[in-house]
């Protein structure tokens, strides 16, 4: 994406930043924070943490100074740093060195991602300001909500790009995402690229880590969603109170004219919405709400393992739908899309049809179909690989399952081992057949994972709890053998993976994808006398 040459004193006017050495009327023509990404013409930003893009980790002063030599040496023109690095630095540079614009901030915790943001929304023109920007937050339910509103915008022809955790969607391509939230400078790189392609808006999932790392600070947000609020990230945020606050960040942020919609059903809604200078729009899936209070409301129709009817009323008055969206929570996820998408577009003309046909999102329930085969049980892909959120999603489909609940499941190598038993006990716990495979072993044993997630039973026998276990280590034996015995009232979740379309094993990306698996196996099912039986 081209963007014009700027001015080094026209980027830094006003800003917390000096001109220490060098042109001031130098032309930059890209500007980045990770010397990895530095191109000739460059302002490379010299952040106090690492050189990664959205990481918080502490830099030593001598790992900054080796960045600063790679961005040279790949062809930055100006360096923007603390002014005691930039002092050390020249001072061991030789005087036959080529010229370079030295940017100088007086103190270190200066040079952070508040202030990449800036520049980089000088540099590129302010593309927020030329989108309606919605960030979505909260727990659960980001990407999902995201999802939707990109689609129901893109169907009310406003082009809209999407930023989240599974996808970047600039209005051209897809791109598999790095982070929920990327770092600013690259936030702001996407949404020009938006901008030169045509979109209008862009739903982007926003993170506790990125509101408070300051990654957003200095966009400019039309309308914020807040979906709700669990014990999650209390690692970095430690308590619930500043995970909470680092959420409410995106609402202080709004101006007078912006819009926040919220979950009224979480504790945590007035926490979001304190001193919040926007319209508030409250969505509620319970029944008895003040009507007043909240505007917008959802009643909830029927739910399937498959589908969910739902009337939806709000500023777009009242809508009787049919989702391909499984479970309440998804509920919660329709009506804030909406609500949404309608500060943007007004929605009522084609809003049953635009649901209708939403896809959803990928590897969260999402339900695999083969029209084909006619009677099929009712097979969901979902991302669940944490005892809490297997918990959560076998919980949610338990009660909408006729026949059995079958769960096929396994846990990742080279990564935490006390989840493998926990998540062994929650399935047990909450399905009737669980069957324990492979996930993305990596560079351990598969057998040795299964044997470390079966242990949950405290026994290490081919039982849990009431359930009936199976191991199969191959994935895709697991999903074939699960799919052919399952009866038509069964429903089959295969987590872990959700979106993912590969599987690492030893230090190699294989191509898999649970998705292709299953929807092959459903075009070979034929309802088994011994699933009927079972």
């Amino acid at each position: 994406m081209p963007v014009a040459p700027k001015i080094i004193s026209d980027l830094i006017a006003d800003l917390p930043l000096s001109l220490m050495h060098g042109d001031g009327g130098a032309l930059v023509t890209n500007l980045t924070d990770d010397s990895r990404q530095v191109t000739p013409g460059c302002l490379f930003i010299v952040r106090s943490t690492t050189a990664t893009s959205g990481d918080a980790n502490p830099a030593s002063p001598a790992s900054r100074r080796t960045f600063i030599e790679d961005a040279i040496a790949r062809g930055a023109v100006a360096i923007l740093a603390q002014r005691s690095l930039i002092e050390q630095t020249c001072a061991d540079r030789p005087a036959t060195s080529s010229p370079l614009t030295w940017i100088a901030a007086d103190n270190v915790d200066q040079v952070d991602q508040a202030l990449c943001g800036q520049l980089a929304e000088r540099f590129y023109d302010h593309p927020s300001r030329q989108l309606k920007v919605i960030g979505i937050t909260g727990t659960n339910g980001k990407t999902t909500t995201a999802f939707l509103i990109q689609h129901l915008l893109n169907q009310a022809s406003c082009k809209c790009g999407l930023i989240g955790t599974v996808i970047n969607d600039d209005g051209v391509t897809r791109h598999v995402a790095e982070l929920t939230t990327p770092g600013a400078i690259e936030f702001s790189r996407l949404l020009a690229t938006m901008v030169s392609n045509g979109c209008e808006a862009v739903a982007a999932e926003i993170s506790s880590h990125a509101l408070h790392q300051g990654r957003t600070a200095a966009m400019s947000v039309d309308v914020a969603v807040f979906t709700n609020l669990t014990g999650d990230h209390l690692d970095y945020h430690q308590t619930m109170d500043n995970y909470a606050d680092a959420k409410a960040i995106l609402f202080r942020s709004l101006s007078p004219q912006g819009f926040a919609v919220v979950n009224h059903d979480d504790p945590y809604a007035d926490t979001m919405v304190e001193g919040c200078k926007a319209s508030v729009l409250r969505c509620s899936v319970k029944e008895n709400v003040d009507a007043e209070l909240v505007r917008c409301r959802a009643q909830i129709v029927a739910l399937a393992a498959d589908h969910s009817r739902v009337v939806l009323d709000g500023p777009w008055g009242s809508v009787d739908l049919r989702l391909s969206l499984v479970g309440k929570h998804n509920i919660y996820n329709a009506l804030q899309a909406v609500a949404a998408a309608n500060c943007v577009r007004a929605m009522a003309r084609n809003l049953r049809e635009a649901m209708a046909n939403c896809p959803a999102p990928p590897g969260r329930l999402e339900p695999v179909r083969v029209e084909s085969v006619k009677g099929h049980p009712a097979v969901l892909v979902d991302y669940a690989h944490t005892h809490d959120a297997l918990e959560n999603v076998l919980s949610t489909l338990k009660p909408l399952t006729r026949g059995k609940l079958i769960v096929i499941f396994g846990c990742g190598g080279d990564r935490d081992k006390t989840k493998r038993p926990k998540m062994a006990k929650v399935a047990c716990a909450c399905a009737h057949r669980v069957i324990i495979t492979s996930d993305n072993p990596r560079t351990e044993d598969p057998q040795k994972i299964i044997d470390d997630i079966v242990s949950g039973s405290g026994s290490g026998s081919s039982s849990v709890g009431q359930a009936e276990v199976i191991v199969e280590i191959d994935r895709a034996k697991a999903i074939a053998l699960t799919i052919a015995q399952a009866g038509a009232d069964d429903v089959v979740l295969i987590a872990g993976k959700g979106h993912e379309d590969y599987q690492i094993i030893g230090k190699v990306k294989h191509h898999f994808d649970d998705r292709e698996h299953a929807a092959a196996a459903l075009l070979e099912w034929r309802e088994q006398p011994m699933a009927q039986a079972s």
